[in-house]
């Protein structure tokens, strides 16, 4: 377990006694359409279920870690494409239930997940992260965490079944994260 400065706030393993958890988060349809069209919506109890279930499976280091505030799971926080040890980028993604959104938690939780990555992927020199354009709170939450604007990738995403811009974030290894 990764303990964040705020609230009770940790990353950990997911596990299947997450699911509910998962589920009540899953189903707002502002997550679903902000993590982009691969991401089911309606989400049902079996998406769920088959999430935390592949991530349970996984053994450590650990390429996606829950969210936790007081050990109930608020967020998801991951590697989004496969790497190994040889890989020297690493893509991320993250969720934050809308609970817990607007409270300081993703920045930090980026942060936390950033330097473990590091830590387990010697190789890695670089993590990005994609925003829509149009998403401002995930570009000030990369931003706080002190990702930096890179690129804009045209028509890149799919917002809601039209092609929209992705804003490139990364944070190469030699920054330090500072919150």
């Amino acid at each position: 377990m990764i303990a964040l400065s705020y609230n009770n706030a940790a990353l950990r393993p997911i596990s299947l006694r997450d699911a509910a958890d998962v589920l009540q988060h899953c189903v707002d349809a502002e997550l679903a359409a902000n993590v982009g069209d691969s991401f089911p919506h309606p989400y049902t109890p079996a998406h769920a279920q088959d999430f935390c279930r592949r991530q349970e499976a996984l053994i450590a280091p650990y390429t996606n870690l829950g969210i936790v505030v007081n050990d109930r799971l608020v967020g998801s926080i991951g590697i989004v494409e496969p790497i190994d040890q040889n890989s020297t980028t690493a893509m991320l993604g993250y969720w934050v239930g809308a609970s817990a959104r607007g409270q300081g938690l993703a920045p930090q939780a980026l942060i936390a997940y950033a330097d473990y990555v590091l830590t387990n992927w010697p190789r890695l020199e670089r993590l990005e992260a994609l925003a829509f354009i149009h998403n401002s709170a995930s570009r000030r939450v990369l931003e706080k965490a002190g990702f930096s604007h890179t690129a804009t990738l045209p028509q890149n995403g799919r917002f809601k079944g039209q092609p929209v811009d992705d804003v490139v974030y990364s944070w190469p290894r030699h920054l330090t994260p500072a919150l």
